[in-house]
C-alpha cells in the first residue's frame, strides 16, 4: 500500500528531502536593495507612490530612518524583516485597505514631521528618541496623522530628506 500523506513518504525514504522547496517569508539580502533602491528612485526621481506593496514600505522606513538619523536600523536583518513585513500587512490592509497612497502619506507625513523634529534637536544639541518600526507601524502615530487630518497624498510637503 502506498503511502498516503507526506509525512508517510518522508519517513519511508520515498521522498528525496535535498529537492522540497522551502518557501521563503521574509525578504532575502539581494531582494532588500533592490527594494531600497526602488524607493530612494521613487523619493530622489519620480515621486510615484502608487503600487507600492508591503515590502516597499518596510524599505521605505529603512530608507527614512537612514536618511533622517543618518544611521541604518540594524534590526532590519533578514531575520527582524520577517518581523516588520507582517507588521506592514497587517497595517497595509487593515488600516489602508490595500491603498498605497493613503499609506504613503502617512508615511511621509510621519517622516516629515521627525526630520524637522531632529533638525530642531540638532540645533537645541539635545538627544530624543527615534521612530522605531514600532513606533512607525502602530495605531498611535496613525492616530496623529489622521487627527491632523493628512488624509491626502497631495498635503503632504516634502522636506529635504
Amino acid at each position: 500500500m502506498a503511502p498516503s500523506n507526506f509525512f508517510e513518504q518522508l519517513f519511508n525514504d520515498q521522498v528525496d528531502v535535498t529537492k522540497l522547496k522551502v518557501k521563503r517569508r521574509g525578504i532575502s539580502n539581494v531582494r532588500w536593495e533592490d527594494f531600497k533602491s526602488d524607493i530612494c528612485k521613487r523619493i530622489d526621481v519620480t515621486h510615484d507612490w502608487a503600487g507600492l506593496n508591503t515590502k516597499h514600505f518596510v524599505a521605505l522606513y529603512a530608507v527614512l530612518h537612514e536618511r533622517v538619523y543618518k544611521v541604518s536600523p540594524i534590526e532590519l536583518n533578514e531575520r527582524g524583516r520577517i518581523i516588520v513585513l507582517a507588521m506592514s500587512k497587517t497595517m497595509f490592509t487593515r488600516q489602508f485597505d490595500c491603498d498605497s497612497l493613503k499609506m504613503s502619506s502617512f508615511f511621509l507625513w510621519v517622516w516629515n514631521r521627525e526630520y524637522r523634529l531632529e533638525q530642531w534637536r540638532e540645533k537645541k544639541g539635545i538627544q530624543g528618541r527615534r521612530i522605531s518600526y514600532g513606533y512607525q507601524f502602530s495605531n498611535y502615530l496613525l492616530t496623529e496623522w489622521r487627527i491632523n487630518g493628512h488624509r491626502d497624498f497631495a498635503e503632504v510637503k516634502r522636506a529635504a530628506l
